[in-house]
C-alpha cells in the first residue's frame, strides 16, 4: 500500500492527482483526487496487495479488482449504490475512479458518535436493500455488508460503497481463497460448499442493522472460532432495543437462505417497520337496554330493603 506521504501529490493514470486519503478497508485505500482534465474531484481506490501472496493469488486480486469497476458499472443507475466511472492500470495496478461522495458519514461512523432509533435503522435498511435488490435482479452480489460500507449523506441519501468482493453469477473464472468478507457478517451458507445465493447479502444486512439498533453484533464469541459456532449454530442474540423491527430482523438473520426473503421483499418488510400502525378504537355505543313488555314470563323485581 502507498504511504500517504508518499502518494500525496502523485499522478495516477497521468491524470488523477492524489490529495488526501479518505479511508481504508480489506481490498485497498480510498484517495481523494483531482482529475486533472475535467477539474473536478473523485474518488480513487487503489487495490491493496499483500507482499507475501502468491502470483496465483495476486493475479485473482487484481482481477476481481477488474471485475468490481465491471460489475458496479451494472449499477450505475441506482441512486443508492456509488457510481464507478472507470478502471485505469497504474504501475502493473488497476485503479478505480468512483463518484465522490462529500458531506457524508458511513453508517459505522454514526453508530459511534450516538445510538440511532428504531425508525432510522428502519428507514437506512430500508433503502439499503432496495439497492441491494436492484443489484441483485443484475445478478450481482455484494459480498461484504457492513456497517462502514453504507454511506449517509446529510440530505438523506443512503447509499452502499465498494463492491470490491462482489460476484456475478457469470463468474466462473475467479476463484478465492478461502472466505472473502468480515467474519461477523459473513452468512452461515458461506462457509459451506454450498452454491452462492444472493440471499446472503440479506443475512449481512441484517446483522448491520440489529447492530445499529442494538449497539452489539447478534451473533458474539470471545474469539474467531466463538464467533463462528454462534453464527452457525446459535440463534440470533434476544433484541432488548429492536421494538417493531424484531421480527423482520429475525427473518432476515434465519440460518437457511430459503427462510430469508429476499432483497425486495425485506425493503418492504422494513418500510412497514417503520411506520407503526394506529388502532384507532371503535365508537363506543350504549348498550341497548332490553324492551319491557306486558307479556314478559319474567316481571320486574323490586328490590328488598334490609329488616329495620
Amino acid at each position: 500500500m502507498t504511504g500517504e506521504d508518499e502518494a500525496v501529490g502523485r499522478i495516477v493514470g497521468s491524470r488523477y492527482r492524489i490529495l488526501d486519503r479518505l479511508g481504508a478497508g480489506g481490498m485497498g485505500t480510498v484517495w481523494r483526487a483531482r482529475d486533472e482534465t475535467l477539474k473536478v474531484d473523485v474518488a480513487l481506490k487503489e487495490v491493496r496487495l499483500p507482499a507475501d501472496i502468491s502470483a496465483r493469488e495476486r493475479a485473482e486480486r487484481v482481477a476481481r479488482a477488474r471485475r468490481e469497476a465491471e460489475h458496479a458499472a451494472r449499477l450505475r443507475s441506482h441512486p443508492g449504490i456509488v457510481t464507478v466511472h472507470d478502471v485505469l492500470d497504474d504501475a502493473g495496478l488497476p485503479w478505480i475512479v468512483m463518484e465522490l461522495i462529500t458531506q457524508s458519514d458511513s453508517l459505522l461512523d454514526r453508530l459511534r458518535a450516538r445510538r440511532l432509533s428504531v425508525d432510522e435503522v428502519a428507514r437506512i435498511g430500508a433503502d439499503a436493500a432496495d439497492a441491494l435488490a436492484f443489484a441483485h435482479d443484475r445478478g450481482v452480489a455484494h459480498r461484504d455488508i457492513k456497517p462502514s460500507n453504507i454511506l449517509l449523506t446529510q440530505d438523506g441519501r443512503v447509499l452502499l460503497t465498494d463492491f470490491g468482493i462482489a460476484s456475478h453469477h457469470d463468474d466462473s473464472t475467479l476463484t478465492a481463497t478461502g472466505v472473502v468478507g468480515t467474519l461477523a457478517y459473513i452468512a452461515p451458507e458461506r462457509f459451506g460448499d454450498g452454491p452462492p445465493d444472493l440471499r446472503s447479502d440479506v443475512f449481512s444486512l441484517g446483522v448491520t442493522l440489529y447492530q445499529a439498533v442494538e449497539g452489539a453484533l447478534p451473533f458474539g464469541g470471545e474469539n474467531t472460532a466463538a464467533m463462528l459456532a454462534a453464527i452457525l449454530f446459535e440463534p440470533p442474540r434476544p433484541g432488548l432495543r429492536v421494538g417493531p423491527l424484531g421480527g423482520v430482523l429475525w427473518a432476515m438473520l434465519a440460518k437457511v437462505p430459503a427462510e430469508r426473503p429476499d432483497a425486495r421483499t425485506a425493503a418492504t418488510l422494513l418500510r412497514q417497520a417503520s411506520r407503526p400502525m394506529t388502532i384507532t378504537a371503535p365508537t363506543q355505543r350504549p348498550a341497548p337496554h332490553p324492551p319491557h313488555s306486558q307479556h314478559s314470563q319474567h316481571p320486574p323485581v323490586s328490590p328488598r330493603l334490609p329488616p329495620a
